[in-house]
């Protein structure tokens, strides 16, 4: 899952369409093993597109992860733009010296645990640029940055980004929350996709141990084991269970296979 946003002043060409797009396929190729959902899918991944967040302008984990959770997500990524800098520097010696101009661009990566709300990445990549004085001037003069290096720079960063977002999540077990109980059935938004089948049986965990954290962030807290469901009907990516076992069986409980 995917939001990349642009926080700096700048506009720059390509800049969200080269990860939303790049990112999603370096995933799909280098990382076997995992579904991917974008929000450039609609329907409630658009409430992804804008990640939401607190009065100090951080990202809300716990009400991110509660939105990952109702698409049966395991982990929400997210990132950003956070900065171009304009690096004058004097290279030579002596005599020799001239001034070579630089473009420094920061892009910062986090992605969140949508069993603890915790963050398992959160790094900031950069790289650098050198350009002429023409393209200097240009960037000094205009508020969008449009430049073949830049974007060829965005895609080395793409790559390092996928890397690091691929080690974070390539081991994480798969998890499974519940997020409707009607009548006696539970339903969960995970289906055959993630290796699911009529009558697998799947252990229930507490999850309504909620922990406050600095600045506002709130933590979900793994509970003991309270019981046991059978999946009696499944889809590509919902399935609906019955109880085995167990009591106070609750909506935000979590579920693994057994």
């Amino acid at each position: 899952m995917f939001n990349f946003e642009n926080n700096t002043l700048q506009h720059t060409q390509n800049f969200q369409e080269i990860f939303h797009k790049g990112l999603p396929e370096y995933l799909t190729d280098q990382c076997p093993g995992i579904i991917l959902l974008n929000p450039a899918a609609g329907g409630l991944l658009n409430a992804l597109k804008e990640p939401p967040k607190l009065e100090s302008g951080l990202i809300d984990g716990y009400a991110l992860t509660i939105l990952g959770r109702q698409l049966g997500l395991n982990a929400v990524v997210t990132g950003s733009l956070e900065d171009i800098r304009i690096i004058d520097e004097l290279q030579g010696v002596l005599w020799t010296k001239d001034t070579q101009h630089l473009l420094q661009v920061f892009i910062r990566v986090e992605v969140f645990d949508t069993r603890t709300a915790t963050k398992i990445l959160d790094d900031t990549l950069d790289r650098r640029i050198e350009i002429d004085d023409l393209e200097y001037r240009m960037i000094r003069q205009s508020e969008q940055i449009k430049l073949p290096e830049l974007n060829e720079t965005l895609k080395r960063l793409l790559t390092d980004i996928g890397e690091s977002i691929c080690d974070a999540i390539r081991d994480q077990p798969w998890d499974g929350y519940i997020t409707e109980i009607d009548s006696d059935r539970y339903v969960i938004p995970s289906g055959t996709e993630v290796g699911l089948e009529a009558g697998d049986i799947l252990e229930v965990f507490d999850g309504s141990r909620i922990m406050e954290g600095i600045g506002g962030q709130h933590f979900f807290v793994p509970g003991l084991k309270i019981g046991e469901i059978e999946i009696i009907a499944i889809t590509a990516d919902k399935l609906f269970a019955k109880l085995v076992s167990g009591e106070n069986i609750k909506k935000g409980s979590t579920v693994r296979r057994k």
